[in-house]
This record gives structure tokens, sequence and C-alpha cells, in this order.
């Protein structure tokens, strides 16, 4: 809520990869977001992401997760419920965080978000490691609608081959978008 107010977001679709249990979507109906989209590939959070919002008008849920190809892939998940899980296998992630152990499997479907029929001005991308390869699946939509992003950025390779904050923002680079807000570890705004 702090970014909205600080840009003086207004009319705002989002489309949130990698919703979770939904942590964030009161704050989106706070601040009147008029569109709310949710991906999930984990089939226990997705459920969960149904009961708590499937009956409120302005938000869609889909079980999916978002990258550059249309495809069926891996998800590993932690032995805790699920509360992190990657498309990526651990790297670093297992020296910063030893009480988090991947041990699950879930085949999961993995879509461009340009093949969906969102068009959404705000993305916010919390997808461990895997944001590179969903904004690549999201060409169209940052050349023609996407303003603002919210996504993770490290400084080191947590996952095996995962990104760092150089390689996205030489990648959003592309499309006009700059950093503008740095949290490290955790969220950063790109804005058009």
């Amino acid at each position: 809520s702090t970014i909205i107010k600080k840009y003086k977001l207004k009319n705002v679709s989002i489309s949130h990869f990698g919703a979770h249990t939904g942590q964030e979507v009161d704050t989106y109906i706070k601040l009147n977001f008029e569109n709310i989209n949710l991906y999930e590939p984990q089939s226990i959070h997705f459920k969960t992401l149904e009961e708590r919002f499937s009956n409120i008008s302005n938000i869609n849920i889909f079980h999916k997760g978002l990258g550059s190809v249309n495809e069926k892939k891996e998800l590993i998940v932690d032995d805790q419920e699920g509360q992190s899980a990657s498309l990526l296998k651990p790297k670093l992630h297992n020296k910063y965080f030893p009480n988090i152990k991947f041990n699950k499997t879930e085949i999961v479907d993995i879509v461009k978000y340009d093949d969906t029929n969102n068009y959404s001005n705000f993305l916010v991308l919390d997808l461990q490691g895997y944001e590179l390869q969903a904004l690549k699946g999201s060409k169209e939509r940052l050349e023609d609608s996407v303003k603002y992003i919210i996504c993770e950025i490290f400084r080191e390779e947590l996952y095996e081959h995962s990104p760092t904050f150089k390689d996205i923002d030489m990648y959003l680079n592309k499309f006009r978008f700059i950093r503008a807000d740095t949290a490290w570890s955790t969220d950063s705004l790109y804005k058009y």
C-alpha cells in the first residue's frame, strides 16, 4: 500500500503470479483495485484461494503457474505445508534457510501470461527464482498494458539458474522499465 500511495496509482488492475494463500488480497481490496487475478500452481494453496475469494466478483483465480512456455513442470515443495516452493532446485536457499527442506514435488501447469486473456496494468511476481521466465512469457503485456511490476529480486543465485537483480533489470530495461524502489531479498518496484 505504501507504493500505491507514493506513486499515486489509480485504476489498478493486478495480476499476482504466485499468489500463495492470498495474503496480499485484503490490501488489494482495501485499495479498491478494479480487477484482481491470482495465479497459484500449488493445489493446496489454490483450494485456499477458492475458499477465500471465489465469491468476490472482481477476483479471478487460476490454478496455473507462469513461465516462458506452456508446459507441465515439476514444482519442488517444502515439507512445511508448501510454505515455500519453486520450479527450480534450491541452491543458496539451503544455506540461508537451512530449516526449509524441499522434499515433495507436484506436477503443475505453467502458462505464458501472454496466452491468457488478462490485461492488468500491475504485476506482482513472487515465484522463488522463476520471475525472469514468467516475464519472458509476458512480452506482449509488457509492451501494451503493464505499467508497474513488483518483483522479488536477489543479489545471489538462491535457486539453480535463478536470475539476479541484474538479469531482471536488463530484461525489463528492454521494455523501458526502470527499478524505482529496491528492497533486497523482498519485493522491488519497476515502473514504465
